[in-house]
């Protein structure tokens, strides 16, 4: 119903569910303007076109017979009467199914809301949460429906527990898992190439920002160093890997990039380089937790970068690129490489976007 009024009588309207499912309901007055309120002389309710008598405020909450009703509301304001605003619902109404909403994976010493959502037969969905209680397994409690994760020792990576929400006979349950804060952050990224030898090829940060960006680490410059205490390597190269499949890899020290620029959003990534034939490279992009360490090993001319005691934090994702025919053997210019494969990683979601090569063009940039 519109919110045509009369005369000097303020625009309202009804709020409230038009499905609950039992007998409890609760209506209230909304006005269009914050502070018309103040200028109502009275409120009259109405349910099935009777007057309620003994609800004289701006809500209206009882308990209503099961079946279909439409609730009523004027105002008296500056001696007028509004119209009556209506507003039909429906009591007993059975949702078909019952679920536990709420974020599966939260990380320890954090807390998350969770809800209790009724779909009736016809899709339309009711919020059923204020009428279940919530407990967990373990791993935390709950005020209300807000979960607060307990944090993780240090020798724990992750819990499994179970939230319960009920309400009577009904009784919901929902695992989910709760990780250490480390075990659930990015640390390191790895990159891989695949299934071809002859590549002059390099790693480098592309953030202007960014301490030690465009110096590039390859075979020969294996590592650029970040000199801040306790100094770390920034980038690890290999050198040519002589593995059935594994030739080429990268690794890019992402936890010490985020302590060094906290309040950086995103930093961005680059593989650039040149091969003997143009060709398609395969390889695979892996993002690994902050529980490992990287290093490189072996020996010059055999450098292997490797992280130790990590997890990964995604299923490997594979890509393919374009790679250009160099024109001179051993040039690790940047300027003179075409792009292969361009990282663009986000910190608040530990999630990167990748962009390979067209095939042509040098420098930097896709």
């Amino acid at each position: 119903m519109p919110n045509s009024q009369c005369a000097a009588v303020p625009a309202f309207s009804i709020s409230g569910e038009q499905f609950f499912t039992d007998t409890s309901v609760n209506f209230q007055a909304n006005f269009d303007i914050a502070g018309d309120e103040d200028n109502v002389q009275a409120f009259q309710w109405f349910l099935d076109d009777l007057l309620v008598s003994n609800i004289p405020g701006d809500a209206f909450s009882g308990n209503v017979a099961c079946g279909t009703h439409k609730v009523g509301l004027r105002i008296l304001s500056e001696n007028n009467w509004s119209g009556i605003k209506e507003l039909g619902f429906v009591t007993c109404q059975l949702t078909e199914t019952q679920a536990i909403i709420g974020p599966v994976v939260i990380t320890g010493g954090q807390s998350a809301a969770y809800q209790v959502i009724g779909t009736f037969s016809d899709g339309t969905t009711i919020d059923l949460t204020p009428s279940y209680t919530f407990t967990a397994s373990g791993g935390g409690t709950f005020s209300g429906n807000v979960f607060t994760a307990d944090p993780l020792s240090s020798d724990e990576d992750y819990l499994t527990e179970t939230i319960t929400a009920t309400k009577g006979s009904s009784v919901l349950t929902e695992p989910i898992r709760i990780d250490n804060a480390d075990y659930a952050d990015a640390g390191f990224l790895v990159i891989d190439f695949f299934n071809y030898e002859y590549l002059d090829i390099v790693g480098y940060i592309g953030d202007a920002d960014v301490a030690k960006n465009y110096q590039p680490a390859y075979t020969g410059n294996n590592t650029i160093w970040d000199e801040t205490p306790p100094r770390q390597p920034l980038i690890l190269a290999s050198d040519f890997v002589t593995q059935p499949t594994l030739n080429w890899r990268f690794e890019f020290n992402l936890g010490r990039l985020k302590s060094n620029y906290p309040n950086k959003p995103n930093f961005t990534f680059y593989i650039a380089g040149k091969a003997a034939t143009a060709f398609k490279v395969n390889g695979s992009i892996n993002v690994i937790n902050m529980r490992g360490t990287m290093l490189l090993v072996g020996s010059p001319g055999s450098y292997l970068p490797t992280v130790t005691g990590g997890q990964d934090l995604y299923d490997i994702t594979p890509f393919t690129s374009q790679v250009a025919k160099y024109d001179t053997q051993g040039n690790y210019n940047i300027a003179d490489l075409q792009t292969i494969l361009k990282i663009e990683f986000a910190v608040a979601s530990n999630t990167f976007v990748k962009t390979t090569s067209s095939g042509s063009g040098t420098g930097p940039v896709i």
